[in-house]
């Protein structure tokens, strides 16, 4: 029973679903179809509402077009009415114009009728209130031929009106009276006088600055220490006039700027004339040779550097920077023509300088100890005019100063070559007798002056010395030069107001490219800037190092040259044969060699420590049959623990080995050699390498092939001889009268 009740549910909700839908579609067609109905019935309905809507745009159109027909007949009669209107205004405007015109000429003839009244009153406020209207007025009227003189008139009473003023006016200024100054710039401006207004305002200062000028007539001071004074005084009116002048005058108007203009236009050819005059000799020097005479260069760079000074404070006080370049340029006006002639300023006063440093020929002490003495003076020189150079152009005229001292240091370099000839004279190095030694002839077998030597050390000292300073000048010489190089190029990249020497250089357009590029020289590190100097300096230093030998070998030459002649080598023995070499005592000649060359370490001491280390001479009239490492090899042997023991023996190697040469040579030019000559030749060679050892040198190859020969028997006399010896193994066989195979 349950389950056929629920069935009977189900189907009352089905069959209740299906109603619903039955119902709900003819609902539906019947919605759809009454739609459709109105819409078939509205259509005809729309067609009527746009028939409409066109039939009223067409009566629009047609009246558009009877409106633009219309608009066009107003247009043609509105122009005839505008042109007719433009008449009538221009009419209108002419008859203002002469009204107008006509107004002002009755303003005009009444003033002209009261002007010279008004002149009667003394008042110049009103004076120039009047002149002003009646200038005005006549601006409208200059177009009237006849109103033309009346401009003149004004002009005439303007000039009166400033004739009047103008002695109030200077004393306003003078008196710095800033009420009754404003008073009459306020007159001066009325009338158009703006010009002679700045005019008289300038005179007046001018008037001060010129009296300030003229007073170094009446001193006693010289210019270059008067000249501070003139630029405190003109300071100080400047600094008065910039707080003065700016409730006077309007900014535009620059009054400053153009007053210091004015002041150095007006005292430029003086102030040129009064540098000029300070360059001028001193009073010391009036009875100076005019060679000896010089410019001094020292006051024109003080009264330089005073203008830089003051320059600079005048550059601070200046209320518009943009003129400081411009104005600056007509402080340092004055000198630029003498900047332009600094070299030629520059090698007068230098050259005087060093020419008083030369030397006369003195004796050989005297001589060496003032080339000591001004060869330090001469770098001092040196220094300050690379000084000068820079203070008075900033290393704009580098380039010239490198010249000057190039010229003048190779010419003093040359003068001390001179000298040295002289001391080789006195050295009796250049006389025909070249052998002599520098000392009495009476003494000269025994007795050496070795004041020669010293001095010619001293010499090589005081030459060393210079190269050292030499080659410290000329890097501190490029560096100050590169460094304002790097201060110029700063202040241009900075924008601001260019530096005096830039400003000068503008006047020389030619300098200042040539200054580019010898700057962009000096970049380049390898680049020697005093060249030809050096290689005199370096040609001077191996002439004194020649000295220096030659004078410790002077008498070592002396000896060896009479060697060849000694009558003991072709002498026979006056005792018997059989006598025994140790017996034979060593000659005079190689006994005094052998001391001088003990006594040379003595010599060389005090001088240990310098950089003397010795060059090979360039010229000793021996022919060096000795190999060149020999020298090397001696200098390597050298003590290290001392620089003064190297010194000495590198000196002494170099004579020794000169004088182991020489002797090599004087001995094969010996003719005959008995075999006693032969024996006392052994014992002198034994001697010399004996002293020899003893310095620490090594013993030339030459000498002991030679001694080897010449100590060879006759009978077991070689047959042959190492590589080179040949020639030396005939030679001393032939003086030994030996036979050979």
């Amino acid at each position: 029973m349950p389950h056929s009740n629920h069935g009977e549910l189900m189907d009352r909700t089905i069959l209740s679903l299906v109603m619903q839908l039955q119902l709900s579609s003819l609902e539906l067609n019947n919605s759809l179809e009454e739609t459709c109905n109105l819409t078939l019935t509205s259509i005809p309905r729309s067609i009527r509402e746009i028939e409409k809507a066109r039939r009223e745009a067409t009566e629009i159109k047609k009246k558009l077009d009877k409106y633009v027909d219309i608009v066009s007949s107003l247009e043609t009669e509105t122009i005839d009415s505008l042109r007719l209107l433009s008449e009538l205004d221009s009419i209108k405007m002419r008859i203002e114009s002469v009204f107008h015109a006509l107004r002002e000429v009755e303003k005009v003839s009444r003033l002209t009728d009261s002007i010279e009244s008004v002149f009667t009153t003394g008042d110049l406020q009103k004076i120039a209130e009047e002149l002003c209207t009646m200038n005005d007025s006549l601006q409208h009227l200059r177009d009237i031929p006849e109103f033309k003189t009346q401009l003149k008139s004004v002009e005439r009473y303007q000039e009166r009106l400033e004739g009047l003023a103008r002695p109030q006016l200077l004393q306003a200024f003078t008196s710095h009276d800033i009420e009754t100054s404003q008073r009459f710039v306020n007159i001066f401006n009325k009338i158009d006088r703006n010009e002679q207004l700045m005019d008289i305002y300038y005179n007046t200062r001018l008037v001060s600055i010129q009296n300030d000028w003229n007073a170094f007539d009446r001193s006693q001071l010289p210019f270059h220490k008067w000249l501070p004074t003139f630029y405190d005084q003109t300071l100080l009116l400047i600094n008065k006039e910039v707080s003065w002048s700016v409730d006077l005058f309007p900014p535009e108007s620059r009054v400053v700027p153009t007053l210091i203009k004015s002041i150095f236009q007006s005292i430029s050819m003086t102030f040129k004339k009064r540098i000029q005059n300070s360059l001028r000799p001193q009073e010391g020097q009036q009875d100076v040779s005019a060679v000896q005479r010089k410019p001094a260069i020292e006051h024109l760079i003080t009264l330089f550097q005073t203008t830089c000074d003051f320059s600079r404070s005048v550059q601070s006080v200046l209320p518009v920077p943009e003129d400081a370049e411009e104005t600056l340029r007509f402080i340092f006006e004055p000198f630029f023509s003498l900047q332009n002639e600094y070299a030629y300023l520059e090698r007068t006063h230098l050259g005087v300088d060093i020419q008083a440093l030369k030397i006369a020929p003195q004796a050989f002490q005297d001589t060496v100890g003032k080339i000591e003495t001004n060869g330090p003076k001469l770098f001092i020189l040196l220094d300050a005019s690379i000084h000068r150079c820079i203070l008075l152009t900033q290393g704009a005229e580098g380039e010239q100063l490198i010249d000057t001292i190039s010229s003048l240091l190779s010419d003093w370099f040359q003068h001390i070559t001179t000298l040295l000839q002289h001391l080789r004279q006195l050295a009796q190095l250049e006389t025909p007798h070249a052998s002599q030694s520098p000392l009495s002839p009476s003494l000269s077998a025994v007795y050496f002056d070795w004041s020669m030597v010293a001095g010619s050390l001293s010499f090589l000292q005081v030459v060393n010395k210079m190269r050292d300073r030499m080659s410290t000048f000329e890097r501190n010489l490029k560096m100050n030069l590169l460094e304002e190089k790097s201060i110029i190029n700063k202040a241009v990249r900075n924008q601001g107001v260019r530096p005096a020497t830039l400003m000068y250089l503008k006047q020389y357009p030619h300098k200042e490219q040539r200054l580019v590029t010898f700057m962009e020289t000096m970049e380049d590190v390898t680049k020697k800037l005093l060249p030809k100097p050096s290689e005199v300096l370096s040609t001077l230093s191996s002439s004194v190092h020649t000295l220096v030998f030659d004078t410790m070998f002077s008498f070592i030459k002396e000896k060896l040259e009479s060697v060849p002649s000694l009558e003991v080598w072709p002498s026979q023995p006056q005792t018997s044969s059989l006598m025994p070499t140790f017996s034979i005592s060593p000659s005079d000649y190689v006994t005094q060699i052998g001391e001088h060359l003990h006594g040379l370490p003595q010599q060389l001491e005090p001088f240990s420590g310098a950089n003397n280390t010795p060059e090979p001479p360039r010229s000793t009239g021996v022919q060096n049959n000795s190999e060149d490492s020999d020298y090397q090899e001696d200098s390597q042997e050298t003590p290290e623990e001392d620089e003064g023991d190297r010194f000495a023996f590198q000196w002494m190697s170099l004579v020794v080995r000169e004088t182991m040469s020489l002797y090599a040579q004087r001995i094969l030019d010996i003719k005959t050699l008995t075999d006693h000559g032969a024996r006392q030749l052994s014992t002198d060679i034994d001697y010399l390498f004996v002293v020899i050892d003893a310095l620490g040198v090594t013993a030339d190859s030459t000498l002991m092939a030679i001694l080897h020969f010449v100590k060879a028997e006759r009978e077991s006399y070689p047959k042959n001889a190492e590589e080179g010896e040949e020639h030396l193994r005939k030679r001393i066989a032939n003086m030994r009268s030996l036979a050979l195979e």
